[in-house]
């Protein structure tokens, strides 16, 4: 069925239950995860490092205790963790862009279920994501309890 599933992750809940939810398909899929991990543009440049020297170690930490987490995850469900990539841009454009890269042919990914007005000024980037990616996205809501 699936061979490679591509998890845009981040640090929330909703990111967490989706990540558990993946490494159980891919289980019983045989495939491999690759995360992903995406920085807004602006703060890849000078910003980002003054922003880091004010206390952004603290993302990067628990960004790195979520990985250590899949990692551990992954090796418990015999899956194979390919890697972490970090990559810089608009999130649904780089989700779409590692996609076609590694090969992936599931995206799994969390969504913050938003509606009404902060949807419209927020944006959906899994909507942007649903509306261009050319493999099949499974999108778990926060309110779904993870499958393992």
């Amino acid at each position: 069925m699936f061979k490679h599933i591509l998890l845009p992750i981040d640090t929330s809940e909703v990111s967490g239950g989706a990540a558990r939810s993946a490494i159980e398909l891919a289980r019983a899929c045989h495939a491999a995860v690759t995360s992903l991990f995406v920085v807004l543009p602006g703060l890849t440049d000078a910003r980002y490092r003054r922003m880091r020297e004010q206390g952004v170690r603290e993302r990067e930490q628990a960004l790195g205790k979520r990985v250590a987490e899949l990692r551990a995850a992954a090796a418990d469900a015999n899956v194979p963790y390919v890697d972490c990539t970090v990559q810089a841009g608009e999130p649904w454009d780089a989700i779409l862009q590692v996609s076609r890269e590694k090969g992936c042919d599931l995206v799994v990914m969390g969504t913050h279920a938003r509606q009404g007005l902060s949807h419209l000024l927020l944006g959906s980037e899994t909507q942007a994501v649903l509306a261009r990616s050319k493999v099949p996205v499974l999108v778990f809501p926060p309110s779904r309890p993870p499958v393992c």
